[in-house]
């Protein structure tokens, strides 16, 4: 009795352990993307997915002579947006969701010629795609005839009937695919992708309000698969594009306007957190590079979490000292003193003698910072008599290639330079991440402006030493 109860116990356990290998073994199902780019012979291609507006290399491969290649997906590869990427500017896109793909394009117009021979997702996706371009392009020609066309008119009826007629054709094709095409990838991607046209009798102010109303309607914030695709940074740029003013405003109006905005996104994110850590990152990196950082500490204090795998402790401790940095030299605050490279009693910037002073961070590597310098030569000689400065701060790492610039350039004033690039003790002190970065003084170092362009310099001088 007790021999049977243990072969019976042995084979439980070698069923669960089959079975648990067999479970295993279909988490690692291989997937091929395989085809052919014709006139990409022996050429390097790569593999990357999508992640929200960044594309991430998966995978590196080699066309052969005839210009085939392979690539090899494992059944854990997430499903979303992917691109073989072929040089600069060159790539073909796809969905992939656990299938083998075969497919063929050119290497002079890769993405007009690209074919798919096999993937259920692709071939369902170009489908809808072909069919719903005709049907907007005859909607759109109807709309904009009918907005143009007298409603006295005879025709006019006959005009409007073939629009109706055109829009339920639209709306039952879209049903009927999404009907038939249930649980793909391709089926969500069409959802998200779906958008809501005006009347075409709406007003320009109506149909903008319209828009903005209807921008992220389609949008599935609950759905994290939404974040290997493009979709979100899109309609965020759309929805912040739609909003901006048509008016002059001053930067605190905008960056309060941008502010609201960003509010309104993260309400709708917030229903995920995975999604809603997502949509922080994406609007930190919109907004980092702008000189809009009352914009950006307000979404680092309100929002910022590390919800994603990619986000580490690193890009935590980065958001937080860049936000503490902001508040530290914004617009009102005392800038830190420098203390320059150099000799004398003239080293530090407060010992100077000006009534503005305009601090340049910049580099020999920074290609807008040298189309940037002939205009403040030109800007310092009409403004060295009222009182501006301009003092220089190279992050240059390399003396020779400096020293190779000021030969070729001369400059009016001195550069100071320490060689240690952004580790350098100035360039932490300002807190400098991008060249060329500017901070206008007075003259006890009270932070005036920090203009992000010549075009925004040029207006902040204007405003401060023309009209103080």
């Amino acid at each position: 009795m007790k021999i049977t109860m243990l072969k019976t116990g042995i084979l439980i356990i070698s069923a669960l352990l089959l079975g648990s290998v067999s479970f295993c073994h279909s988490l690692e199902n291989e997937y091929t993307i395989t085809g052919n780019i014709k006139g990409a012979s022996n050429k390097t291609i790569t593999l990357s997915d999508t992640f929200g507006k960044d594309h991430r290399v998966v995978k590196t491969s080699t066309t052969n002579k005839e210009g085939n290649f392979r690539f090899v997906l494992t059944g854990s590869s997430h499903p979303g947006l992917y691109r073989v990427e072929l040089d600069e500017g060159k790539y073909i896109e796809f969905i992939f969701n656990s299938e083998d793909i075969i497919l063929n394009t050119s290497y002079e117009s890769p993405n007009s010629s690209l074919k798919f021979v096999k993937s259920r997702e692709n071939l369902l996706f170009t489908e809808y795609t072909n069919r719903n371009i005709l049907l907007e392009q005859k909607y759109r020609v109807l709309g904009q005839a009918l907005v143009s066309f007298p409603k006295d008119d005879s025709f006019y009826k006959t005009l409007r009937d073939e629009f109706n007629r055109t829009s339920r054709e639209k709306d039952e094709f879209y049903e009927e695919f999404i009907d038939s095409s249930k649980g793909t990838y391709a089926c969500k991607m069409i959802q998200w992708l779906r958008t809501t046209d005006p009347d075409p009798g709406l007003s320009e102010e109506e149909r903008k309000e319209f828009y903005v109303n209807n921008v992220f309607n389609a949008v599935d914030f609950l759905d994290t698969e939404i974040i290997y695709t493009g979709i979100i940074p899109a309609k965020i740029k759309e929805y912040i594009l739609l909003n901006e003013s048509q008016q002059q405003i001053t930067k605190p109006e905008y960056e309060q306007q941008l502010i609201f905005l960003v509010d309104d996104i993260m309400h709708l994110a917030s229903i995920n957190t995975e999604v809603k850590g997502f949509v922080t990152d994406l609007l930190l990196d919109l907004f980092k590079n702008t000189g809009l950082e009352t914009v950006y500490t307000h979404i680092a204090d309100t929002y910022f979490e590390v919800t994603l795998c990619e986000a580490g402790d690193d890009n935590k401790g980065m958001v937080q000292k860049r936000s503490e940095a902001f508040k530290r030299l914004a617009v009102g605050k005392v800038a830190p003193d420098i203390v320059f490279p150099g000799d004398g009693s003239r080293k530090k910037l407060s010992d100077n003698d000006f009534k503005y002073a305009l601090i340049l961070f910049w580099s020999t590597t920074c290609p807008t910072c040298k189309k940037l310098i002939p205009r403040l030569v030109e800007l310092n000689e009409e403004y060295s008599a009222k009182g501006l400065r301009v003092f220089p701060v190279s992050l240059d790492r390399d003396k020779a290639d400096l020293d190779s610039y000021l030969d070729k350039n001369s400059l009016p004033w001195p550069v100071f330079c320490d060689y240690q690039g952004w580790e350098g003790e100035i360039a932490g002190d300002y807190f400098v991440y991008a060249t060329p970065t500017m901070f206008l003084l007075s003259s006890n170092l009270e932070i005036l402006a920090k203009p992000i362009s010549v075009f925004s310099l040029e207006k902040d001088i204007t405003r401060i030493i023309d009209q103080p």
